[in-house]
């Protein structure tokens, strides 16, 4: 079974266990996703270090064994609304 024919939950299994081409393939199938949602929060953060940084995120708490393991797309979402509010709440000199 080619990796693109994985559910998000199938893929969220194998990216536990290290497969990187599986995060990616998550990567691809949402980002356009969560690129659509953080413009809507243009006046809290610049949408591509959003999305970078929410990805980052998952990544991270993936790779402690965290995260989710079903409904990435919701985790994502939940995610970058998250971050976005952290942004909006720093001094606009400070990065992300």
């Amino acid at each position: 079974m080619t990796i693109t024919a994985l559910s998000d939950a199938e893929l969220l299994d194998q990216a536990r266990s290290g497969d990187e081409s599986a995060f990616t393939e998550l990567y691809v199938r949402h980002e356009a996703a969560a690129r659509r949602l953080a413009s809507t929060y243009r006046r809290l953060g610049d949408p591509d270090d959003l999305v970078s940084g929410a990805f980052e995120r998952v990544l991270g708490a993936i790779r402690r064994g965290a995260g989710p393991t079903e409904s990435f797309r919701a985790y994502l979402f939940v995610t970058l609304r998250r971050l976005a509010a952290e942004q909006g709440e720093k001094p606009a000199d400070q990065a992300l």
